[in-house]
């Protein structure tokens, strides 16, 4: 019983003028706080759910203690937990019941439930913190609604209410209602008006026995109830009211093929970009994927924009979701260098939110909740293109993406926004480790996704130009033929911001380029055979721009110079000076014997060479002069010690270009296993 300050007598502690400062009563062992709505802070006991002896919570109680992230202690008996909320209760009205999965019915006293107060309740504090809990009262309106949604008792039926059967409610709920957790009395669901909530919390209550009944706590739902979630997904639930009882509508009418008039497909981008429709673009990170999509929302906003292919463009809005790239140091630098319309684009990727003290704050955009926010910006931009990279950071982590149902439910609202704009929605999506030979099996996520999608789209780096060439591969086309593969290049402006330049069409198979391990074994073989008829071809040594320039495998510079090195170092060609080649065996060069893998440094002179090094020197060992290093194989040093390379048959890594590669990645670039730790590091 509170008591005065002297300790001698009960006080009123409803009475404002009985209230104490902290610092008249901290003296005191035991103490307490009347918590006022003006004060903002909410009390919650959860009494009988700690274990006195061992310390032990229940598990969900736990849970709403950790999720809270705010102060909380043990009470007085030492069976419950106290923890205290910034929020507020709708009229102040405490929530008071037993009704909670910790019962134990073995308490003749019933010292279990929850309680939750704003204001008339005298609050003792112990001070017994528990371990871990911040010394801050903090606000967490998604733990408050999850404690309104399943303690709160149901609100009274409407007159006149819904007369739906037992088995329709199961019914309808599987097939229309997101459900997140299913009570002994009903269910607990998204809130089919989650994204207009203004508050963190989507969870809302419905109740199964007849009269159903529905209740979220937030303030844009207050007044809705069952009927309202009815019409939500069936406006036409309805049809009439007969002596003041609702009748449910007509027997469903099927609707026969005949009955559908045929239409072309509407093209954003022929075979590659369908309105309406979801195409995915996958490939491995760092591959372009961003700048290729920066390229297309580009022309996509100009007046007389161009596709790659050469095709004029229908000009028109772009809404670019992209949470992990910044706006100003990557996206709008980006669609700057493509020379887009950046009136025409909105980068929606959050929005403003209000938190239960009124302070805005930036929400992450979600799906499928927020897919009506996506509605709204294409519609105000007059959006053709819709961009999602990537698209599994949009996905509301309640939906598991790698189980097939969930992945379609986490897209279809999205999926049926876009088929009402008309708008194209393009999807960014990264491979997985899988080295399964069909694509369609290595994008990130469930099968489900690419199954979707009705037209896939594969980046890979270009054969004939590794470093910064890439190809456009249409790997899936369920609405026609598959699109030609298309080359680019990763370009860079004076201020170093990256773009694409389109290189026309690709002379590789769809097979090859998804598989680029059959290119490096036939389509390399044709450019080493052309390199080997060069070098027959003539009976002089020759330097690898001559080769270069004889050569007729469109080659490049680069590329033909570490095939040259492979070769040297593989012995399928001599090396016979600094920067000059022939084929191996040319009778023009006898003192030259076969190169062996005893060293990787026969460049510095003469690789092979038969010359006799002086034999004296006065601390015992060869004497070399620099003359003779000239026209020497290292390996052929007196007392030098060989050493062993491991030969794998792939070559010189392509990264170093020195050490021999071990192993080929997804990429098609194969790697030394330096190179290969140094790159899994990162």
């Amino acid at each position: 019983m509170p008591a005065e300050i002297d300790g001698t007598t009960a006080m009123r502690w409803g009475d404002p003028r009985n209230w104490l400062r902290f610092d008249q009563v901290s003296p005191f062992d035991k103490i307490g706080w009347f918590p006022t709505p003006k004060a903002g802070i909410l009390v919650v006991d959860l009494d009988g759910c700690r274990n006195k002896e061992t310390g032990e919570i229940h598990p969900l109680c736990l849970r709403w203690i950790q999720q809270s992230r705010s102060y909380a202690e043990v009470s007085p008996s030492g069976t419950g937990v106290k923890f205290y909320l910034r929020g507020t209760l709708v009229n102040n009205k405490p929530l008071i019941t037993r009704a909670v999965p910790w019962a134990n019915p073995d308490d003749p006293d019933g010292h279990y439930g929850i309680e939750i107060y704003a204001e008339k309740h005298f609050i003792t504090v112990t001070g017994h913190i528990l371990p871990g809990s911040p010394s801050e009262i903090n606000a967490t309106p998604e733990v408050l609604n999850d404690l309104l949604v399943r303690f709160s008792p149901a609100p009274k039926a409407r007159k006149n209410g819904s007369a739906e059967s037992a088995d329709f409610y199961e019914s309808f709920v599987r097939e229309q209602l997101e459900v997140v957790e299913s009570l002994p009395d009903g269910d607990l669901i998204v809130c089919p008006w989650a994204s207009s909530h203004s508050t963190p919390g989507d969870t809302a209550r419905i109740w199964k026995d007849p009269p159903y009944t529905f209740h979220c706590f937030h303030a844009h739902c207050a007044n809705r109830v069952w009927r309202d979630v009815r019409l939500f997904y069936d406006p036409d639930a309805y049809k009439s009211q007969q002596n003041g009882t609702e009748q449910t509508k007509a027997p469903i009418k099927f609707l026969y093929a005949s009955e559908v008039k045929p239409e072309p497909v509407d093209y954003h981008w022929k075979k590659r970009l369908a309105r309406g429709m979801l195409t995915l673009l996958v490939g491995d990170p760092g591959l372009g994927k961003g700048l290729v999509c920066a390229c297309i929302a580009a022309e996509t906003t100009k007046a007389h924009g161009l596709l790659p292919d050469g095709k004029a463009l229908q000009s028109g809005g772009v809404v670019i979701m992209s949470p992990e790239d910044s706006y100003k140091h990557t996206i709008v630098p980006r669609l700057i260098a493509a020379g887009a319309d950046l009136t025409k684009i909105i980068l929606l990727s959050e929005v403003q939110a209000v938190d239960a003290n009124g302070k805005p704050y930036p929400r992450p955009i979600s799906f499928p909740d927020d897919a009506d926010i996506l509605k709204q910006a294409i519609i105000e931009c007059k959006a053709s293109l819709a961009i999602i990279d990537p698209v599994l950071a949009m996905i509301d982590s309640r939906h598991d993406s790698h189980k097939d149902q969930e992945s379609r439910a986490a897209l279809s609202r999205v999926l049926s926004v876009a088929e009402q704009t008309n708008c194209a929605l393009l999807g960014i999506f990264h491979l997985n480790k899988n080295t399964n030979s069909n694509v369609l099996y290595r994008s990130g996520a469930s099968i489900a996704w690419i199954a979707m999608a009705r037209i896939g789209l594969f980046l890979v780096p270009d054969p004939d130009n590794l470093e910064n060439g890439r190809v456009l591969v249409n790997h899936k086309n369920n609405l026609a033929a598959k699109a030609t593969s298309l080359r680019l290049s990763i370009e860079q402006t004076q201020d170093e911001i990256a773009y694409v330049k389109w290189n026309g069409a690709s002379s590789y198979t769809e097979h090859e380029l998804l598989n680029q391990s059959i290119i490096s074994d036939n389509r390399a073989s044709d450019k080493e055979a052309g390199l080997m008829a060069v070098l027959a071809g003539s009976e002089r040594a020759m330097t690898a721009a001559e080769v270069h320039e004889n050569l007729q495998t469109g080659q490049t510079f680069e590329a033909l110079s570490k095939m040259l090195e492979r070769k040297v170092a593989d012995g399928s060609i001599m090396r016979v000076a600094r920067g000059l080649y022939t084929y191996k065996d040319n009778p023009a060069y006898p003192q030259q014997k076969k190169t062996t893998s005893q060293s990787d440094v026969g460049s510095v002179g003469n690789v092979g060479t038969e010359t006799e090094l002086p034999q004296s020197a006065s601390n015992g060992h060869a004497a070399i002069t620099e003359e003779s290093l000239k026209h020497s194989d290292i390996s052929d040093i007196p007392d030098m010690v060989p050493i062993k390379v491991l030969d794998t048959g792939l070559g010189l890594c392509d990264i170093c270009h020195w050490n021999p590669a071990e192993s080929i990645w997804m990429s098609g670039k194969k790697y030394c296993r330096a190179c290969r730790n140094k790159e899994m590091a990162r």
